[in-house]
């Protein structure tokens, strides 16, 4: 959900989280004998801050997407907290942002984006925070990738 996660940390950890954790280290250790840089991605839209602790300690390597009018998603706020131990995909906004903004709002905002989530530094995929749908105009799709193919970090 927008508001927080749809099962109480409790159900998540004791009954839903077991069975998929053994599925992806399950899946891990298949995908690296095949590429040893494969990662795995979960994808979970939604606030599910409370989550990541058990997600990254379950093997979890991609969090698909960083959605962040969601609450707790906030980039910087992820970064402060899990930086360094998942990489995060998304962070610029399709349900507000890509649809209704100005190119220059998306480039400003992608760039705020980048720099919370030290994307220089890598462990990050900036992307859209989930499919690009029919009302974003093209030109605001060319200025956030315009601005990730153009940014310098401050």
């Amino acid at each position: 959900m927008q508001t927080g996660p749809l099962y109480s940390p409790e159900v998540f950890q004791d009954i839903l989280l077991p069975p998929l954790a053994r599925r992806w280290q399950s899946v891990s250790e298949k995908l690296k004998k095949i590429n040893y840089e494969a990662k795995v991605m979960l994808h979970s839209c939604g606030s599910i801050v409370d989550y990541i602790p058990d997600l990254i300690e379950s093997g979890i390597e991609i969090l698909d997407p960083l959605q962040p009018l969601a609450t707790g998603m906030d980039p910087g706020l992820l970064y402060d907290s899990f930086g360094g131990e998942i990489v995060f995909h998304g962070g610029i906004d399709i349900q507000e942002l890509l649809p209704n903004g100005t190119p220059e709002d998306i480039g400003e905002v992608t760039g705020q984006v980048m720099t919370s989530l030290h994307a220089e530094q890598g462990g990050v995929i900036i992307a859209p925070s989930h499919a690009i749908q029919a009302d974003v105009p093209p030109a605001n799709i060319v200025a956030m990738v315009e601005c990730v193919k153009n940014f310098s970090f401050p």
